[in-house]
C-alpha cells in the first residue's frame, strides 16, 4: 500500500517538474520564432 503511494507520489513529482519543463521550452520557442518558422515550412503559410 505504502509503495502505491510512493509510486503515484513521484509521478505527480514528475509529471510536474517535466510540466514547467515543456512550458519553459514552449515560452523559449516561441519567442525565438521557432513556432512560426516551423508552422510555415509545413505549410502554413497556404502555400502546401
Amino acid at each position: 500500500m505504502s509503495g502505491a503511494t510512493h509510486f503515484f507520489k513521484e509521478a505527480a513529482f514528475y509529471r510536474f517538474r517535466y510540466g514547467l519543463l515543456y512550458v519553459s521550452l514552449a515560452t523559449r520557442a516561441h519567442q525565438s520564432g521557432y513556432l512560426r518558422s516551423s508552422a510555415r515550412a509545413a505549410g502554413g503559410d497556404g502555400t502546401g
